[in-house]
């Protein structure tokens, strides 16, 4: 059902869906992207347990994957600026992060 180049609006909405589904998330100070690598970890082994019977829900996954060792990224650069700034005397600013994404941008 989701073959690469049919049905890219089921695909587009199943990915943009599944980032959807994890809502705010909050975290400890300097934990940086640990929530975002355990969830890319369970995409890939889920990926890999797909790959041979549905190899297009597997590159979904790996695109899911990907999203989120991307957001760890993010995540450990902005742990480290926090920081930095918190060494320096500057109070780091209270952050809640949603992971809401509308159709238009995935």
């Amino acid at each position: 059902m989701l073959k690469a180049g049919e049905f890219t609006t089921l695909r587009s909405g199943l990915h943009t869906a599944k980032l959807n589904l994890r809502g705010m998330t909050s975290r400890s100070l300097g934990e940086g992207g640990k929530q975002e690598r355990e969830l890319a970890q369970q995409f890939r082994t889920s990926a890999e347990a797909l790959r041979t019977e549905w190899p297009d829900t597997a590159t979904l996954l790996d695109e899911l994957r990907e999203h989120y060792e991307r957001d760890a990224q993010m995540e450990d650069a902005e742990a480290a600026a926090t920081l930095r700034r918190t060494i320096f005397g500057a109070s780091p600013p209270r952050r809640h992060r949603k992971e809401r994404i509308s159709m238009a941008t995935a």
